[in-house]
């Protein structure tokens, strides 16, 4: 069978949420849809439940392949042991913590053929432990690249299918936090064109144990140096392909200090402010003043310069808690970006 996507999922240690993911996956309304599962050396009972799920498919089972690896080899390389089995005309990647709406596959597909698009992508919605959060998609200009930059073109490689000769061209990152931003820039300066469907068709799930939730204190050193070497990765390939000036990467450099204040904080250093300001220390001055830094990340900055950080982040851990709480209990119901209860 001549398949129109291929789906990559990489399996480790996931077996609180691989059937979920599973049946969301069997359960496409796209038939001519490949299968693969990249078994990351799980040490639980992953597999075993996801044969399970499958068995209850059997019109998918010879869409399916399931890969086993020897030893843990990381996220970027995992997604790349799957590329290289995919027949697909469009390859797209799927968190195996997360789950899809039935239409999603044939709906991006639908679209990129209808629009002849080498990149076809949908908005999402972010489920926590409380509720879900509507992620629409930010209006994109015609330079992608500075959209990448911006934050109008998201670094998701789970919310589109791309064309399988622009994935063939794409390098994999060695680092696993922040590995999609690389992998991600790549496809969208290959792609001549991009279509967004404006409908959330994908559940970006809290998995308190993923890579990019996991806070041991043991991890935090590392998950740094991979944000910074993702980051510079990030800054090469954009510097040699498609050369803008260093202040083009201003959102980005805030981003990544963002991403790792959380970490900082929670070693207990008392040193956390101080190794925060001197990340990118050059941004710092222009973070309150430059118009394309989200109004969170504003805020964000000035609870660090008053040293208020912590106590801003437990409020707001509480807040989510009580809140998503009342969602859950059916005792209110908020409009807006967040009106979804989680699955």
């Amino acid at each position: 069978m001549p398949y129109k996507v291929s789906v990559i999922v990489p399996v480790h240690n996931v077996a609180s949420y691989i059937e979920r993911c599973a049946h969301s996956l069997f359960r496409q309304t796209l038939d001519e849809i490949q299968f693969i599962f990249v078994d990351d050396h799980s040490e639980d009972d992953s597999i075993e439940l996801l044969e399970r799920v499958l068995d209850a498919y059997p019109q998918r089972r010879q869409q399916t392949v399931i890969m086993h690896l020897g030893e843990e080899i990381g996220i970027p390389a995992a997604r790349k042991a799957g590329q290289d089995r995919a027949e697909g005309e469009y390859i797209t990647q799927c968190d195996s913590d997360d789950y899809t709406e039935r239409e999603m596959y044939e709906t991006l597909y639908r679209t990129a053929i209808e629009t002849d698009a080498d990149i076809a992508e949908c908005e999402f919605w972010q489920d926590n432990r409380y509720f879900s959060r509507l992620r629409k998609h930010p209006k994109p200009s015609n330079d992608q690249v500075r959209d990448f930059l911006d934050g109008r073109l998201w670094p998701y490689v789970w919310s589109r299918i791309v064309r399988a000769d622009i994935c063939r061209k794409v390098q994999f990152s060695s680092y696993n936090y922040l590995e999609d931003w690389y992998m991600s820039l790549q496809t969208i300066f290959y792609a001549q064109k991009i279509s967004i469907v404006r409908k959330p068709l994908y559940h970006y799930c809290f998995n308190p144990t993923s890579v990019t939730h996991e806070t041991a204190q043991v991890n935090i050193q590392n998950k740094m140096d991979e944000c910074m070497a993702n980051f510079r990765l990030v800054h090469d390939f954009i510097m040699q392909h498609h050369p803008v000036e260093e202040e083009a990467f201003l959102v980005k450099k805030v981003t990544v200090k963002e991403k790792c204040l959380p970490m900082w904080v929670r070693t207990g250093d008392r040193c956390w402010r101080r190794t925060y300001l001197d990340t990118f220390p050059e941004v710092n001055r222009h973070v309150l003043f430059c118009p394309r830094v989200p109004w969170e990340r504003k805020m964000e900055f000035l609870y660090v310069l008053m040293g208020l950080f912590p106590m801003i982040d437990r409020l707001r851990n509480a807040y989510r808690a009580i809140l998503g709480r009342t969602v859950l209990e059916g005792k209110e119901e908020r409009s807006g970006v967040m009106c979804r209860r989680t699955k």
